[in-house]
């Protein structure tokens, strides 16, 4: 029964296909990195409502 490395890349050395799987692996990780910084964790409209919630609570205290 022939493994996942015959059916993809036969005939390929061990080297080759470690370096392969270790490129393909550290691409994957990169893009992950890169959508968790291009992504906010929270929306733009979430964030100015609480920045408005706090300007407001701390503009009521300075009042009282």
């Amino acid at each position: 029964m022939p493994g996942l490395r015959e059916n993809l890349a036969p005939g390929t050395s061990d080297l080759t296909w470690a370096l392969t799987a270790g490129t393909l692996e550290h691409a994957l990780l990169a893009l992950g990195l890169m959508l968790y910084l291009a992504v906010p964790a929270q929306p733009e409209w979430v964030r100015v409502a609480l920045a408005r919630e706090n300007y407001q609570s701390t503009k009521a205290l300075k009042l009282g």
